[in-house]
């Protein structure tokens, strides 16, 4: 296609103008495609109209339902098919969703929303086309004089069960973005947030939106936020972010080494290792997520390289095992505590809005879920209905708590129970028409689920 210089009008010559225009695999409708004038003898012809077109902040989305570009765990697939010339900034995209048959019957609207909230980000710029083809980064801000592209290569000290490894990972450095990333995870010194292809890395960023794998809780982020402006084509609201907590304040040692040393390290210390574990499918709480998720770690048929075997005795795995025990791939072989879907419509997500009834036929831990509710662990739960007695293996569920009088109170069927001011195990005991509960729950400490100014002071 050219364009006059006089009439500033776009032709074909000859018989050149196509009767369609494509976005990947389907067609753009005709209202969004601007007129198509053939040119013979110096003479512009109208052969397709002017369509309605795009106004400059809006975005066309085509979606299908092909068997196109499926893989085995894929859900989903977004791109972009135009961009703007001058900002650069796509204006026309695809998604398209590889569920069909029964498995589209059964997906849920909640996880149908997530995983479009996640191709729409691919398709605003979210995309190796778009940060490869990224200014170069100002002279004061590059990690090297040899390199000023944003998306870069760096080596880490690696440490395993076996030994200390030098490995590479990409990365992506904006200012923004690194300004985010830095404050949240409490670490000056990190140099930019780990990408795999056109996502963020799952063990540096976890369950946030833009990550390669579908969570049961996802979050959009500030760190996705500051990326969308740092690429120069929008203006962002920070205030729109979800509360995002995976990592939080976790330090350097979680960013930039391996997930093996963070954990011997907090081991060593007395401290707490989540959101990484050592116990296959242990129930654990996420209260940074008030949400209860499962310990993923696994046995496969073939050995680990020598710098993702993590196993040994920090873990709850047979000796003659840990060279083929891991974590998720995706979490770089990491053992993780993941949230996951109960049911059809029930996430291990605290805080859903779902009203549970009292009722041990519905529900056995007599969980209540919403704003006010988070995750408690405790012993497995015993039954005593006369006969006969039974027990659940669950170690932790949700429940309703309150922040006042200095402590924090575990309410579970409108009782209240209070919490020692640092944390510890309580007894719990529940008596209802046709039944009785008895389980040991654990506190935490105060301030990790209330406002600190809620909490009584330790003197």
């Amino acid at each position: 296609m050219q364009t006059s210089p006089y009439e500033n009008i776009p032709y074909c010559r000859r018989d050149q103008c196509s009767n369609e225009q494509s976005c990947y695999n389907l067609t753009i409708p005709d209202d969004y495609l601007s007129a198509c004038y053939q040119r013979k003898y110096a003479i512009n012809t109208p052969i397709y109209s002017e369509g309605v077109g795009l106004a400059q902040n809006e975005l066309l989305i085509i979606v299908s339902n092909k068997y196109v570009k499926c893989g085995e765990r894929t859900v989903a697939w977004a791109t972009f098919c135009e961009r703007d010339p001058d900002t650069g900034r796509p204006f026309i995209g695809e998604i398209n969703y590889c569920l069909f048959g029964d498995e589209l019957l059964k997906a849920d609207d909640q996880g149908l929303l997530e995983i479009t909230k996640h191709e729409i980000g691919h398709i605003l710029g979210f995309h190796s086309t778009v940060y490869y083809a990224l200014p170069d980064l100002d002279l004061g801000f590059r990690l090297s004089q040899n390199n000023s592209r944003p998306v870069q290569d760096i080596t880490l000290r690696w440490l395993s069960a076996k030994g200390t490894f030098n490995i590479s990972k990409t990365i992506i450095r904006l200012p923004n973005m690194l300004e985010e990333a830095r404050n949240h995870f409490k670490c000056n010194e990190l140099q930019g947030i780990e990408l795999i292809d056109s996502h963020f890395s799952h063990r540096i960023m976890g369950n946030e939106l833009m990550t390669p794998w579908k969570s049961a809780i996802q979050h959009v982020s500030r760190i996705t936020l500051a990326y969308f402006k740092d690429t120069g084509m929008y203006d962002v609201n920070y205030s729109m972010a979800n509360r995002f907590t995976y990592g939080k304040g976790l330090g350097c040692d979680f960013v930039m080494k391996s997930c093996y040393e963070y954990i011997r390290n907090r081991q060593l210390k007395g401290r707490d290792i989540k959101p990484f574990c050592n116990k296959p499918d242990e129930i654990k709480c996420l209260n940074s997520e008030r949400a209860f998720g499962r310990c993923l770690i696994y046995k496969t048929d073939n050995e680990l390289p020598l710098e993702n075997q993590y196993m040994d005795s920090l873990f709850n795995v047979p000796s003659n095992e840990t060279q083929y025990t891991r974590g998720p791939p995706a979490y770089d072989y990491c053992p993780i505590i993941e949230t996951y879907r109960l049911e059809e419509n029930r996430t291990s997500s605290c805080t859903s809005n779902i009203s549970l009834k009292r009722d041990l036929t519905t529900n056995l831990f007599l969980e209540d879920l919403g704003r006010n509710s988070t995750c408690f662990e405790h012993t497995r739960m015993k039954y005593v209905n006369y006969s006969p007695t039974r027990s659940d293996s669950r170690t932790a569920s949700c429940h309703k708590f309150d922040c006042s009088e200095g402590f924090l109170w575990i309410i579970i069927n409108e009782e209240r129970y209070k919490c020692p001011i640092k944390g510890g195990v309580i007894e719990i005991a529940v008596e209802l028409e046709n039944a009785s509960v008895f389980t040991n729950m654990t506190c935490p400490k105060c301030k990790e689920i209330c406002e600190k100014k809620k909490c009584q002071s330790l003197g």
